[in-house]
């Protein structure tokens, strides 16, 4: 099997709660066998089923783990893109609120068409959707102006992750999986400047030039 992050032929193979996940070598991404996966229609299904009240505090507070250490990079006149918004565009209002310009896309329920290139690019728990990490992390970079920042949500595993009862592997939409190494690789192989590692979810990165 190969890699769908660096294309590496990969044989190692861990059968977790009755799914089968492939651990590359070399970029350390733990990725779903394709055939697992749901279809097209049952995932769309799943994220329906997604519950993200913009009024509730906790989950407020939530988003601005991400946003929060954001604001730093961007000013009033900056263009901003929450890539894999969802259909409630939750991180949009936030910005918003905090005196910022933000556009939603979304594969399922925004999918526009994106131009020019963003100061800002949020993608925060969405990357582990990702069937093509290699595809979608390259559209991102693509998108992003010189010096510009992509801000990554995603919870991360280590080796003390017992991955049989992760809670994180419950959802049969999360197909790919990182770590810090697998960040590494792509900060390394992607033109990208690793700037943080805030906690075991968020990482910071900036276009290398």
């Amino acid at each position: 099997m190969f890699c769908p992050l660096c294309s590496s032929n990969t044989d190692t193979v861990f059968n977790i709660k009755n799914r089968d996940y492939f651990l590359c070598s070399n970029c350390d991404l733990l990725f779903m066998n394709p055939q697992d996966r749901l279809d097209k229609e049952k995932e769309l299904e799943r994220y329906l089923k997604h519950q993200n009240n913009y009024k509730d505090e906790n989950y407020r507070s939530f988003l601005m783990q991400i946003a929060k250490p954001c604001f730093e990079y961007v000013n009033e006149k900056s263009l901003c893109l929450d890539y894999g918004s969802g259909k409630e565009k939750n991180m949009e209002k936030l910005f918003n609120e905090n005196g910022f310009s933000m556009q939603s896309y979304d594969p399922y329920f925004y999918p526009i068409q994106l131009n020019g290139k963003y100061d800002l690019i949020v993608c925060n728990e969405v990357c582990e959707h990702f069937y093509n990490p290699a595809f979608d992390i390259k559209k991102m970079i693509a998108f992003l102006a010189p010096q510009g920042v992509l801000a990554i949500g995603t919870r991360l595993r280590d080796d003390s992750t017992q991955l049989s009862n992760w809670h994180y592997l419950s959802d049969q939409t999360h197909v790919s999986i990182y770590s810090r190494k697998t960040f590494e690789y792509i900060a390394a192989n992607y033109g990208l400047k690793k700037l943080k590692v805030l906690n075991d979810r968020i990482i910071v990165l900036k276009v290398f030039t």
